[in-house]
């Protein structure tokens, strides 16, 4: 016991010069547990805790990690814990509700990243640990639409104008 306590705290394994990253997980579910089982590996990442929208959660350990509270609890209350950055652990959400934990993020600010989404997993392309930026598609909540090569005519008419595009849903969105 005395030895996982040493090697959470104190990460055995750093490079000499290499800084501990002080990440906190959004998302004490399934999804946040697997991540932290994963980073719990990274020599150079300490997981400070947990923070979920789950009131039941808040105060509770998770896979030997504190579940800090809500978001402002950690973001305002967090002047003791020192964050570096915050992956969204949640393997699937809205739109909304991930724009306001974006939201959320860039009031502090501190670094965001996300985990792969369920596709990309199951696909077997990736590991939950192998976090990203979040993209555009993650916002829209479908993946971009790629335009092909354009005729002369069409390069012709529209090039160094401003273009606003409204209503450019996929085909397959429009009933």
């Amino acid at each position: 016991m005395r030895r996982i306590f040493h090697d959470q705290r104190h990460k055995v394994g750093l490079v000499a010069g290499q800084s501990l990253k002080h990440v906190v997980l959004y998302g004490a579910g399934r999804a946040g547990i697997m991540l932290q089982e994963e980073l719990a590996h990274h020599a150079d990442v300490e997981i400070v805790g947990f923070v979920d929208d789950n009131p039941r959660k808040v105060g509770t350990i998770i896979s030997g990690i504190r579940v800090l509270g809500h978001w402002r609890v950690a973001g305002e209350g967090g002047s003791s814990v020192r964050v570096d950055e915050v992956v969204i652990s949640i393997a699937a959400t809205s739109t909304k509700a991930l724009t306001q934990i974006l939201a959320k993020c860039k009031a502090i600010p501190v670094r965001t990243q996300i985990i792969p989404t369920l596709q990309e997993i199951v696909e077997g392309r990736v590991t939950i640990g192998q976090v990203r930026e979040v993209r555009v598609e993650d916002l829209l909540g479908r993946g971009s639409v790629t335009i092909g090569e354009f005729s002369d005519d069409v390069i012709n008419a529209y090039q160094g104008k401003r273009i606003l595009v409204t209503g450019a849903a996929d085909r397959s969105e429009v009933n």
